[in-house]
């Protein structure tokens, strides 16, 4: 065993050493940009919580209630237990999100070395670890930092890691191509759990996004065990879909699918989509600057990336060694109109732009680095080489600036939250003004009423 770790250790030593740079950097940035303290929907959460967790009333339906359709058991649960044992300490969750994040990128690593596991090169090793660099910017993305920041995190990374987890399983039981309906049963009951308990509404692009390597894969030819295969894995799935919708409010869902429809007959789901591709390797804060002819332009720029990757996949074959990448291209791209559908009656192109969507459009660009790097290994076409290490190199340049940006901005995010701390621990709830609990994101009556709770119960800055 000492001797499998220690040959696995020297043949990976330069993954190892950019696993623990990942984690240090993280603690780093979050230790700059996180503080203990209570922001945005995590105050909803409070005023549902806090009274029934110290009063020892909690059921299953607290942490399973839904808001404007969306379900996140997990994150209530955790909330519950946080008031419960830790006195609603705001930080662990971050440090969480750090750790399951670094888990996300060995998943990935793990995945690569299984896509170029059957091909002969020199010096294959040191150029599978130093092509994997681009992939990990692309996770590590802290242009997702709202969430990376916030209380958010340990839950969204969670399930993200699932749904590559989910992804990853899938991927190597379709390429093994031996019947295994018992396998494919599994990973549906899984992903049926992942549904119900810590999804949300982001179900719907993982779902689509497996649907379309199912299908990819019966375009070699149509059996009845692939079938097989297919109802095994989406019979559980579907089941969960139904009871996380059971009981939920539709009216807003049903309204959100006409405005949805309005947007595409308008125009501004195309721009959206553009929008959103700038805005997840891009910061706000840049692209606040930009006007829209600049914003449209990046958008077509970074497009025309995304489709060149696809192609090469296609044309490649690279389908042939693994589906993962695809997935998640389009994991990402599917997950853009589901955005743009929960937003879009208070639709703003700008708002798409946001930090918080970017947890889900970074996994287009952790698809296409990995087929760019797999081009570049299994292409013996300098040409193809030189294009998609061009394209890959761009990618890791703009995502290290925005790393570089972010690191830059996140002790003033700090200080930001540090203001609002003093806030909390130098005034009476009723002598904070409204405008003052605006900048904790939630509404004020909410956050007042959260405030008196805390007290009472010595939660947080009271405890």
């Amino acid at each position: 065993m000492y001797k499998l770790c220690r040959d696995y250790v020297k043949k990976n030593i330069l993954f190892i050493l950019m696993i623990i740079i990942c984690f240090v950097l993280g603690v780093i940035y979050v230790n700059q940009s996180a503080r203990d303290i209570v922001f945005m929907d995590f105050w909803r959460n409070g005023k549902q919580l806090i009274p029934a967790v110290m009063e020892k009333k909690c059921t299953f339906q607290t942490f399973w209630s839904a808001t404007g359709g969306q379900r996140n058991f997990l994150q209530m649960f955790l909330l519950a237990l946080n008031i419960r044992f830790l006195k609603l300490n705001c930080m662990w969750e971050v440090y969480g999100g750090i750790c399951v994040l670094i888990l996300s990128i060995i998943l990935v690593y793990i995945v690569w070395g299984k896509m170029i596991d059957n091909i002969e090169i020199e010096q294959k090793n040191i150029i599978k670890q130093i092509l994997f660099l681009p992939v990990i910017f692309s996770i590590t993305n802290l242009n997702q930092w709202e969430i990376l920041s916030l209380q958010f995190s340990f839950a969204f990374m969670l399930r993200i890691f699932s749904f590559l987890l989910i992804f990853a399983v899938l991927n190597q039981g379709l390429k093994k191509n031996i019947y295994s309906p018992k396998l494919f049963g599994k990973i549906g009951v899984f992903a049926g759990l992942v549904i119900c308990f810590l999804s949300q509404l982001y179900f719907p692009a993982m779902l689509f996004s497996v649907v379309t390597i199912f299908l990819l894969r019966m375009f070699g030819g149509v059996s009845a065990d692939k079938i097989k295969e297919f109802f095994c894995f989406f019979i559980p799935c579907i089941v969960a879909v139904f009871y996380y919708f059971y009981n939920i409010e539709t009216s807003s869902i049903t309204g959100g699918i006409v405005s949805l429809w309005d947007t595409l007959k308008s125009g501004e789901f195309f721009m959206g989509l553009l929008y959103m591709l700038v805005g997840s390797m891009i910061p706000q804060t840049t692209i606040e600057k930009m006007n829209m002819p600049q914003i449209t332009e990046i958008g077509f720029v970074l497009l025309g990336i995304v489709v060149i990757a696809i192609v090469l996949y296609f044309v490649l074959r690279i389908y042939e060694y693994s589906y993962f990448p695809l997935i998640l291209i389009m994991y990402g791209l599917i997950s853009i109109p589901i955005i743009i559908y929960g937003r879009v009656n208070t639709f703003s192109l700008y708002y798409l732009t946001s930090s918080r969507y970017v947890c889900e459009t970074t996994l287009i660009w952790v698809g296409c680095t990995l087929i760019f790097a797999f081009t570049i290994i299994n292409n013996s076409k300098w040409i193809l080489k030189i294009i998609t290490g061009v394209l890959i190199t761009v990618i890791t340049i703009i995502i290290f600036s925005t790393d570089l940006k972010e690191f830059r901005i996140a002790p003033y995010r700090g200080f930001y939250k540090e203001e609002l701390l003093s806030t909390l621990k130098e005034f009476d709830e009723s002598e904070i003004d409204d405008d003052t609990l605006s900048l904790f994101q939630a509404p004020v009556d909410i956050v007042r009423e959260v405030i008196i709770l805390m007290k009472k119960y010595h939660l947080n800055v009271y405890k």
